[in-house]
Order: structure tokens, then C-alpha cells, then sequence
């Protein structure tokens, strides 16, 4: 069974903010308080439910472990501050799911259109940019950035900026062409209306829900790199019951790198706050500087730097080359995780920067023998993998 808990993510988002603006010392009781009564009140509804945080919805399970290992023994503290910090201005826009579903379902119903005709594809792309940079308009005139933001017109942004950037239409109609063919193949599995796919920025795996002239299932937008048995076992999960396929089958595949990935790249599009590389423990201009010196002779330009504000259980890194942006995993800015972790993970993200990408059937391919046989030159590379894979083990525990 799974759970649904409403401002669970939103107070996790809330608890980094405050980690990296520092938190006054007279209120650290306060804050460790308020934390730990979140994760037991997670815990006692979960034990209602006779289940584990296991069990909760990707965001949700993801914030709760971030704040179940949280050191709460060594709080940053502010150096001014307020007793009551002010909160970021968030900027709402109007329509923004009809948006959302307005373009899903254009890149549904034409996919394959879109893909042989250069015309129809080029002007679907236009209008995807326009829309991105009409909201990108709208916060410059509110004198903010995208990432003011509030969440659901922010998932819509990165979202269309996604499409617009790297070739990424292509690969996200390639692969919505994928599990047309998968459908008609099973005969949409003997359901009486026709299955609809929407692949978007959501916060979970996928979402379902039968309508009176439609199946509807919303996934994220992670399946722009699933093969065609990710996507079949996710219909099977939905679709047919008496297939064998759980929820946990489907929650492999979005444990993954190349699942992971897209969510990392969407979330980057949202430009950083002010200082976001200087996290609780860790400093990332610190790290790059390091890692800039033994690795690069100190010629690589400096990338943008930041902690992610998206919770991931595997994948720790993401370079976005449109933004020149490198994302480390939040997971990691913890003090019992080594200096010398962050910095190979910012090596990774940098040797992305040096390497590039391949487009190849609408898939971008970047770990390619050349970054693979750089990868090993990291002094702690084979220490490294085994920290991490270990902690990921832990903080899922």
C-alpha cells in the first residue's frame, strides 16, 4: 500500500533552505524539535497503515530520509539574522496544469507526426520556447528568477525548457512513440477506452486515472530514457493485475542514472538562489577549486555551482551544459560523508563539461570509453563508488 503525505516535500525544501542561510543559535532547540516531530509523525501514520516509509510516494520518501539523516548535532548557525527569517516571494501563474495538459497531450496525439515532418516538429519546438520564455518575462518583470517561482508553475517551466533544450524533444517523442507501440502491441491491455500517456515533470514515478473516454497516466518525464520493458512493466503494474508486476519492480528503473538524470536536468533550469553552492557542511566552490588544480591544471572555467534542491537516492551529480550548471546531490552534504566524496563527484560533473554529449536516435549518450577512462584517474576513484553505494544503503535504511 501506498501513502500519500501532503507537505511533507515542501517542509523538507523548507529545512535545506533554512541549512543553508544558517539557523540563529538561540532557535536551534526550536528547529531540531520541529524536525524530529516530523519524522516520528511520518512514522506513526505509516505504523497506522501498517507499513514503512518504504512504502511513500517517490518525493515523499525521498524527503523523509533526507530529514531522517539529517546531523542535527551540528547546525550552521547564522552570522545575522532575523527571528523571524523572511520567506522567498513565490510567483503564481494561472492555468498552469490546463498548460501543462495542452502540450502533453499535443506531444501525445502527434508524436509520430511530429517525428517525420521537420515543419510540424520545428513549429511545436517554437511554441514551446515562446511559452518558456513568456514565463520567463512574466518573473523578470516581478524582478525574480524562474525560481521564485511557486512549485507547480516551476515543474511547468523546467519542464518546457527541457523540451526546448539539447534535442530533448526528440527524445521525449521518441519515447512517447515507444509506448504507443508497446499499447497497440498489447491492445492498450483490453481496457474498453484508449490509454493516454503524458510524460511531464512530476514529482513521482507515475499517477493514473480512468475517465469516462480515457485512461489517463501521468509519469515523469524520467522515461524519456526507459527502454521498451520499462515501459511495459509500468503498464503491467497499472494495467493488468494478474501480471505480477509491483510497484517495486517500476521503482528499480527510477532508482536509476538514466532516470535520475532527467530529473536533475529539469530541475536545473530554475536558476539558483544567491550562495545555493555553500551548503550545511560543504562548500562547492571549495570543492571545485580543488578538484580544478590536480585535475585540470586550474584551466577549466568555472561552472555555475549548486547543492540540488531535488532529493535523490542515486544519482549525486548532474551537469547541465545549457546553463554551464554543476548539481551536486544535497544527499551528500552531510559531515560523515569525506571531502574527498564531493570532490569526485564534482570531477564526474566536470569531465561531463570536458566531454559532451552524443545524440544518437534521439538518446544523448555522455559515459563514453573516453569519460570512463578519465573517470579512473581520480586518486580515490574505486573509494569513492564504494562510499557512495554504501551510503545510498544507509540513508535508505
Amino acid at each position: 500500500m501506498q501513502i500519500r503525505l501532503k507537505g511533507l516535500v515542501k517542509f523538507s525544501n523548507y529545512v535545506k533552505q533554512q541549512l543553508r542561510q544558517g539557523i540563529p543559535a538561540d532557535l536551534h532547540p526550536a528547529f531540531r524539535e520541529e524536525v524530529n516531530r516530523v519524522i516520528s509523525q511520518v512514522e506513526e501514520i505509516c505504523q497506522s497503515h501498517q507499513t514503512t516509509p518504504d512504502s511513500l510516494f517517490g518525493a515523499s520518501r525521498n524527503a523523509y530520509y533526507y530529514l531522517k539523516h539529517l546531523d542535527l548535532s551540528q547546525l550552521p548557525e547564522a552570522i545575522t539574522h532575523d527571528a523571524s527569517p523572511l520567506q522567498p516571494k513565490r510567483i503564481r501563474l494561472r492555468n498552469i496544469r490546463k498548460m501543462t495538459d495542452y502540450f502533453a497531450d499535443k506531444l501525445w496525439e502527434n508524436c509520430s507526426m511530429l517525428l517525420d515532418s521537420p515543419n510540424a516538429f520545428q513549429a511545436i519546438e517554437a511554441e514551446i520556447a515562446e511559452e518558456a520564455a513568456r514565463i520567463e518575462k512574466l518573473c523578470k518583470k516581478n524582478d525574480a528568477s524562474p525560481a521564485a517561482l511557486n512549485d507547480t508553475a516551476r515543474y511547468l517551466y523546467c519542464w518546457l525548457k527541457f523540451l526546448a533544450s539539447n534535442g530533448n524533444l526528440a527524445g521525449h517523442l521518441s519515447a512517447l512513440a515507444m509506448a504507443r507501440q508497446i499499447l497497440e502491441d498489447h491492445d492498450a491491455f483490453g481496457l474498453p477506452v484508449p490509454v493516454v500517456i503524458h510524460m511531464i515533470n512530476l514529482q513521482s514515478i507515475y499517477r493514473s486515472r480512468l475517465y469516462n473516454d480515457r485512461f489517463l497516466i501521468k509519469c515523469s518525464e524520467g522515461y524519456m530514457n526507459a527502454d521498451a520493458e520499462n515501459w511495459l512493466d509500468m503498464f503491467r503494474n497499472i494495467l493488468d493485475r494478474n501480471s505480477g508486476i509491483d510497484k517495486k519492480t517500476v521503482r528499480t528503473f527510477a532508482m536509476t542514472e538514466d532516470f535520475s538524470a532527467i530529473v536533475f536536468e529539469l530541475e536545473s533550469f530554475a536558476e539558483a538562489d544567491a550562495g545555493r553552492a555553500r551548503g550545511a557542511v560543504y562548500d562547492l566552490n571549495e570543492s571545485f577549486s580543488r578538484v580544478n588544480q590536480q585535475y585540470f591544471a586550474g584551466e577549466m572555467a568555472r561552472p555555475h555551482l549548486r547543492w540540488s534542491g531535488v532529493i535523490t537516492l542515486r544519482k549525486m551529480g548532474h551537469y547541465q551544459a545549457t546553463r554551464d550548471t554543476v548539481m551536486i546531490a544535497s544527499t551528500l552534504d552531510h559531515a560523515e560523508v569525506p571531502e574527498w566524496v564531493i570532490d569526485f563527484v564534482m570531477y564526474h560533473e566536470l569531465l561531463h563539461k570536458k566531454h559532451g554529449a552524443k545524440l544518437v536516435n534521439g538518446r544523448r549518450f555522455v559515459h563514453t570509453s573516453a569519460f570512463r577512462r578519465d573517470e579512473q584517474l581520480f586518486e580515490k576513484f574505486n573509494e569513492a563508488n564504494e562510499f557512495i553505494s554504501h551510503w545510498v544503503t544507509r540513508i535508505r535504511r
